[in-house]
């Protein structure tokens, strides 16, 4: 008797025994159901449980593990019923989560159903169910409600860094108390669009996690995923799959070859070779391109090296002085060039080690056809050894350039063992944990920003966010037809908690003219200014370029062309507390002393300058001390770090410039700004600025610094 209809009959005997305390008649139904089901009539399933459902969907009796929602849901599954069992799962949900409760296998079946099935336009409510899962990882639960919640933080674990897996669950895989909420707050930083409600990056894990289990599925791993599954939730599709197939006809006629010349009787088949896939990723993935090589090991699919992909009868017992070892030798020769012949094409690493295998039989065929002609006939070997060892050896023959095959051999056996595992640690150093292409699917508007934060009057830090784009940028990959006059671009700021919880939104409309080029090759730097609270928090901005269309005589945002993001993390507010000196952060200018507003001239957001340009940077200074005379006085002091070019067959060459100048004032805070002259520094390859002021009053130091790389106009 199996785990369910053992609960189904436990039920009714304590029903039976008067041991279910009310609701008995409900209880009964549900266990009619329950065992129908278990029976596989569905029909019956559902007629039993649609009236309870309709009166309380989330009811439930113990051993029995799930609501009448759920079980609802499965009858009508189980039917081919999909909309029905999903509309019936998802007012479970909701009943529950009016009681402050998740209903964990109605929620689970939900969101697996939904990717499974691909219902798009279910995937945001989806998501937000998904939460719902992760948020009580931590929390006490049932068995089979714990189990499916393992499976789904299985099939994201891996995505982690190492320190945040141990502080999810411990090596028994038992989740720890806040593993809930760090999962979440994980989530949350990898929102690629941060101005919608919708996480669309957990969309998009979910699209990946319904494919893999349906192509890469092993019931031999916790996620229920081989490894060819792990690296597609992790990375996305591969540019490219190529299934390898070794037993070619090139092999075929080679070891037919081999047994004509020889007499080696040793036999490879097809099915002694392991399946084996090559994944091939480009260039847009960041560290590419990389490939990653799986062979089937006869339970399931790992990532491998080449030799992994040899039968494994022909990598014991050679021998060369044996003949049984010599025929293993001569034909693991032809299965690595066979091999390498298909793997060659992919990368080179393995086209490398083609030509050295190739070469060298190549030699050897050359030596074989000269020694026939000398004896005029064809060659037979009598003694044990290989018959490819003897032919080298044959006096008055030439030797290959690499020696005996079997000395040949082992020094390729070794070079492709070291070099597969020096390799696999290179591309695991280098490919990221994870990798999302959601925002591939639309054109990207190339902005620049930066944030500069400044402390009010009120004792609360005021972050103001300055921004600029090219103007080719925005036409760029539009036809000439789609050319708008004008162009519009909604700026959307969300301001997050530690946690990553929205604390604070904002939007800004900017109208592009369409005479963008008269104006300069970037649009001109626009800023917005975001209040931030106290402690560590973080900026998340997002960009929407649309067309300008004219509707019923009002102008509004039309056609949706491009998207960029940016983010800012764990900022921390500038310090209140009057008794510290405080230092806001250097906002860099485009220095023009005749401006007329506040600042000596316009911030430039960009991380790359020419020598040409006029830079300034300002910064602000609060909880300057008063001396003895009712005045402050402090010191201003900057240093410029730059890296300059060392000329033809030179190191780069790290120099430093050090300036001060000391200050008095009658405020406790005071505005300033260094102007620096870039022209003196045209061999620069990257420069630092770091700004200290010191306090000459109470003797505290503060400082901020700013990087920049350096470009030739």
């Amino acid at each position: 008797m199996g785990r369910w209809q053992f609960a189904g009959a436990l039920v009714a005997l304590l029903l039976a025994a008067g041991k279910v305390k009310g609701q008995s008649q409900d209880s009964l139904q549900l266990v009619q159901a329950f065992q129908a089901y278990q029976t596989g009539r569905y029909e019956v399933a559902a007629a039993i449980l649609q009236p309870l459902f309709e009166e309380q969907p989330v009811f439930q009796i113990r051993p029995i593990e799930g609501s009448v929602a759920y079980w609802l849901g499965a009858a009508y599954q189980a039917q081919g019923a999909i909309e029905e069992a999903l509309n019936t799962w998802q007012q479970g949900v909701h009943s529950a989560l009016t009681q402050g409760a998740v209903d964990v296998l109605a929620t689970d079946a939900y969101v697996e159903t939904v990717f499974r099935q691909a219902c798009s336009e279910r995937f945001a409510e989806a998501a937000l169910f998904y939460e719902l899962l992760l948020r009580i990882a931590g929390t006490p639960m049932l068995s089979d409600e714990l189990q499916r919640l393992r499976r789904h933080v299985a099939r994201m674990i891996f995505l982690l860094p190492d320190v945040l897996q141990q502080r999810i669950w411990t090596r028994e895989r038992r989740f720890l108390p806040d593993a809930g909420a760090r999962l979440m707050q994980w989530w949350a930083q990898q929102d690629p669009l941060p101005a919608t409600p919708l996480n669309e990056r957990i969309v998009e894990h979910l699209q990946r996690v319904a494919y893999a289990e349906q192509h890469y599925a092993s019931d031999r791993t916790e996620s229920g995923l081989d490894e060819r599954g792990i690296v597609y939730v992790r990375l996305g599709p591969p540019s490219r799959i190529k299934k390898l197939d070794f037993y070619s006809r090139e092999l075929q006629e080679a070891l037919r070859r081999l047994r004509r010349s020889s007499g080696n009787a040793l036999i490879v088949s097809e099915s002694d070779f392991a399946p084996g896939e090559l994944w091939l990723y480009d260039r847009s993935v960041p560290g590419g391109p990389y490939y990653f090589l799986f062979v089937y090991d006869g339970n399931m699919y790992r990532q491998g090296g080449v030799l992994d992909l040899i039968p494994p009868h022909l990598r014991v017992g050679l021998d060369g002085d044996t003949g049984r070892g010599g025929a293993k030798i001569d034909v693991l020769l032809e299965v690595l060039r066979a091999v390498y012949r298909q793997l060659a094409p992919y990368h080179l690493d393995f086209s490398d080690r083609y030509i050295r295998v190739d070469n060298y039989l190549g030699q050897l065929e050359e030596i074989r056809i000269q020694l026939e002609r000398n004896i005029g006939g064809e060659l037979y070997t009598q003694d044990k050894r290989s018959d490819n060892s003897a032919l080298v050896q044959q006096e008055g023959t030439p030797f290959t350039t690499e020696g005996t095959p079997d000395v040949f051999l082992r020094s390729l056996l070794a070079e492709t063992e070291r070099e597969d595992a020096l390799n696999r640690a290179e591309m695991a150093a280098r490919i990221p944990r994870q990798q999302s292409r959601w925002l591939d699917q639309k054109p990207r508007l190339p902005v620049v920003a930066r944030v500069a934060r400044f402390l009010r009057s009120d004792g609360f830090t005021e972050n103001l966010i300055y921004w600029a784009a090219p103007v080719g940028a925005l036409l760029q990959d539009l036809e000439d037809s789609e050319k708008p006059g004008d162009f519009l671009i909604d700026l959307q700021v969300v301001r997050q908690k530690t946690d990553y919880r929205v604390a604070y939104r904002t939007s800004q409309l900017y109208r592009i003219p369409s005479r963008l080029s008269e104006q300069g090759p970037v649009i001109p730097t626009r800023s917005v200014t975001v209040p931030a609270d106290t402690g560590v928090y973080h900026i998340a901005l997002q960009w929407d370029q649309y067309t300008l269309a004219q509707r019923e005589g009002k102008w509004q945002a039309g056609e949706h062309l491009k998207t960029s993001v940016a983010r800012f993390d764990s900022l921390r507010a500038l310090r209140a507390d009057p008794a510290v000196l405080e230092m806001s952060d250097l906002l860099p200018l485009w220095y023009d002393p005749s401006a007329s507003d506040t600042l000596p001239g316009r911030p430039y957001p960009f991380t790359r300058l020419s020598p040409d340009v006029p830079l300034a940077l300002y910064f602000e200074v609060y909880h300057l001390s008063f001396g003895p005379d009712d005045r402050t006085r402090y010191e201003v002091a900057y240093e410029v770090r730059r890296r300059e070019d060392g000329g033809l067959l030179r190191r780069d060459r790290e120099v430093q410039t050090r300036s001060s100048t000391v200050y008095e004032g009658t405020s406790r805070t005071a505005r300033e700004y260094v102007v620096l002259d870039l022209r003196a520094w045209e061999r620069a390859k990257d420069l630092e600025v770091v700004v200290r002021v010191r306090d000459l009053v109470s003797g505290q130091e503060v400082s901020r610094s700013i990087r920049f790389e350096v470009v030739r106009s």
